[in-house]
């Protein structure tokens, strides 16, 4: 965020840009938890219903959770931005 600001941008404009360069990663590490478990919701056999419960639980709770770090990391970036030292 210091190169955003050290080029001019506005505060909120470079907390924006700052998360968007943080947001490729945490796509990347969502959707590839999210790939991994498909073979435990899909499960067949023995305890098939409780895998693949928990494995709807584990990929739902990440799609959800996805965008709220999206925010809180925006929300941080703003904030951590604010102090002179940073």
């Amino acid at each position: 965020m210091k190169l955003q600001l050290s080029e001019g941008l506005g505060k909120r404009t470079a907390a924006e840009k700052a998360s968007i360069i943080h947001l490729h990663p945490i796509l990347k590490t969502s959707i590839s938890l999210i790939v991994a478990i498909v073979p435990l919701i899909a499960a067949t056999g023995a305890g098939a219903v409780s895998r693949s419960h928990i494995g709807l639980t584990i990929a739902a709770s990440l799609g959800i959770g996805t965008p709220f770090t999206r925010l809180s990391c925006l929300f941080c970036c703003y904030i951590l931005g604010s102090f002179p030292n940073t």
